[in-house]
């Protein structure tokens, strides 16, 4: 799912042209599907995402449908957490000698249940190392003892399974409920003598596939279905016959 989710919040993000606003984050509407599996088993799968937003995020909600019983009996669910950490990053060695410089894009990613117990977490972290000369006399984040960085990413994802009496809460016609936090973790590392920032952001899919067995109709309504149909076939050719 992880390449799906990322090329999907990419778009998000640059069709509706969103600003961030630390701390502040949108989730939007889930999106569902169904496979059919073997024989009368089959899979609904629900998405929803956030798009990346400053850090640091605190219990952003999510929400996802429960497994409507009229489809059938469930048999288990399975919880998908995927995190983004997206940064821009610069950096200035002031340094008498060259030196290496390592930019740790990362941060801790939260699923929290309704209640607010831990579901999930997930630690993305990205390195990005950098040789540069000694300072080069000009503090621009540029130049060859310096440099500015955009798109950076990282990613982590993680899943859980649910089966028996753990598949309550997911039977209903409702929604199931989550929150999402994101506590940036980034960081530059070189010389003593240096100047540097990191800014972060973070964003998260969340999927439920629901693994089900289709309901099948009870031998007296596939009779009783019968019988009405005949009944109707025999009323229209009687209809016809009279007509003759």
């Amino acid at each position: 799912m992880k390449a799906a989710f990322i090329s999907s919040i990419a778009a998000i993000t640059a069709s509706l042209g969103i600003v961030a606003t630390s701390g502040v984050a949108k989730a939007y509407d889930f999106t569902c599907s169904t496979v059919d599996g073997i024989g009368n088993d089959a899979t609904r799968t629900c998405f929803t995402q956030l798009a990346p937003d400053w850090t640091d995020i605190f219990n952003a909600p999510l929400f996802l449908p429960q497994f409507n019983s009229s489809y059938g009996t469930l048999n288990s669910a399975i919880l998908e957490f995927d995190g983004l950490i997206q940064g821009n990053a610069g950096f200035e060695s002031r340094n008498a000698t060259a030196s290496t410089i390592t930019v740790d894009l990362s941060g801790l990613l939260t699923l929290n249940d309704a209640d607010g117990n831990s579901l999930l977490s997930l630690n993305p972290q990205q390195f990005y190392n950098y040789d540069v000369t000694r300072y080069d006399g000009s503090t621009d984040y540029a130049g060859t003892s310096g440099k500015t960085l955009e798109g950076l990413t990282a990613e982590d994802s993680g899943s859980k399974t649910y089966t028996g009496s753990e598949l309550t809460s997911f039977v209903g016609t409702g929604t199931v409920n989550y929150s999402f936090s994101a506590e940036a973790t980034s960081n530059v590392r070189g010389p003593g003598n240096m100047r540097s920032y990191v800014d972060t952001k973070a964003g998260a899919g969340v999927k439920i596939s629901y693994n089900y067995t289709r309901k099948i109709p009870e031998p007296t309504t596939v009779i009783g279905l019968g019988v009405a149909a005949g009944l109707g076939l025999f009323s229209k050719r009687n209809k016809v016959w009279k007509k003759a």
